[in-house]
């Protein structure tokens, strides 16, 4: 896509090592993902502060990925019941675009992310904040678990 002189060049990963997967991550203006949080790359994006604009794709139940997705954007709260429920977040993790958008709305997601450096910044740090409270909290992390199997303190 042409903005103003400059191009959005799409790059994809299949055939990259993990290490250079990351390095193509951090070295990213935007990142598309096809799940949300449950992807490992989500923490790779995170570390990097690079902002990321995830559209779910239909996996029919498949690790939950409509949900995961969903969670970037909504806090998700399940009763006792098993009933799901989803509000928006205060802060996104990162963009939610669905696989059912026609392509021009899509583009013009992109570009709005690529070109609002405001907005882009604000997805990425609330995705390095999320990141660092999971990592940190006490008992419930792995981070956590591991410590206390360890015997240091939590």
């Amino acid at each position: 896509a042409d903005r103003g002189g400059e191009q959005v060049v799409v790059c994809g990963y299949r055939d990259l090592s993990q290490p250079d997967h990351a390095r193509l991550l951090g070295a990213a203006e935007l990142a598309l993902s096809r799940t949300g949080g449950q992807a490992n790359a989500s923490v790779v994006l995170a570390l990097a502060r690079t902002p990321n604009l995830v559209v779910d794709l239909p996996a029919c139940g498949y690790m939950q990925s409509e949900l995961t997705s969903l969670a970037v954007a909504h806090r998700l709260e399940v009763d006792g019941a098993g009933t799901v429920s989803a509000r928006p977040k205060e802060r996104p993790l990162g963009a939610l675009g669905h696989w059912t958008w026609p392509p021009d709305r899509l583009r013009d997601l992109i570009l709005e992310l690529i070109e609002s450096r405001d907005a882009a910044a604000s997805l990425a740090a609330a995705s390095y904040e999320e990141y660092r409270d999971l990592r940190d909290r006490r008992g419930d992390s792995l981070a956590g678990i591991v410590r206390g199997l360890t015997g240091q303190p939590a």
